[in-house]
């Protein structure tokens, strides 16, 4: 594309599934690129992944994951600020020798906690990831 467009944040392109039966249409889910920050000198794209839930009694698309352009991953959050971000939920980390940063609710300041030979060892103070 040349020339000249507008763009607002959340335009983009979809894919969308839906089910449509004698008693009508439900969407079940979605997956769609999505402009982060349209007001930016470059535009920034995310992938979305929504899916249909009963949250409260209301039934509708929901996000539930997002990847950014810069390749952070967020569960439950729209905006990650590391490469995986997880609002509402457990981690599990698989890989022997990673671990998990966490952010202290006294201070603010974040830690890296690994289990190591069955035992946690907990790093000094580290810069905490945005959120």
């Amino acid at each position: 594309h040349t020339g000249s467009f507008a763009v607002s944040n959340g335009d983009g392109q979809s894919i969308l599934f839906r089910q449509q039966n004698v008693g009508g249409t439900n969407d079940h889910a979605r997956i769609a690129g999505v402009w982060v920050d349209a007001s930016a000198s470059t535009l920034n794209y995310a992938l979305v992944f929504q899916a249909d839930g009963d949250i409260g009694g209301v039934q509708g698309l929901r996000e539930q994951m997002r990847i950014q352009g810069n390749g952070n991953v967020g569960i439950g959050s729209t905006n990650p600020g590391a490469k995986q971000t997880v609002a509402g939920g457990d981690v599990y980390v698989a890989t022997s020798g990673n671990g998990i940063i966490l952010k202290d609710t006294t201070d603010g300041t974040c830690r890296r906690v690994v289990l190591t030979g069955g035992s946690l060892s907990v790093s000094g103070v580290i810069t905490c990831p945005s959120s």
